[in-house]
């Protein structure tokens, strides 16, 4: 699966089908560990960074940095997710 339709289409809790053979597929289930570790993360780079920001450059700018740190999550976790995280076929009546 290219990136550019990983992005739009894949979820955690989406079935999607193989571009290559058609078969149901689903995220495997350390997706959920992914997102998990990767919401703490963010969580906490965001949590360090906002009061920081603040402090030395103002309201502004943390908001901007605040933005910055989650975008940049977001595709990491997106990224990781594509590389990292395979498929599980799905049973259906047809393919048993």
């Amino acid at each position: 699966m290219s990136f550019g339709r990983f992005v739009r289409e894949a979820e955690p809790n989406k079935l999607l089908s193989c571009s290559n053979c058609g078969a149901k597929l689903r995220r495997d289930k350390l997706v959920w560990l992914l997102l998990t570790a990767g919401a703490l993360v963010v969580a906490v780079s965001v949590g360090f960074a906002a009061p920081f920001a603040y402090s030395r450059w103002g309201l502004g700018l943390a908001v901007l940095a605040v933005l910055t740190i989650a975008v940049a999550g977001l595709f990491g976790l997106k990224l990781c997710g594509w590389l990292l995280i395979g498929w599980e076929p799905v049973a259906t009546k047809d393919n048993l």
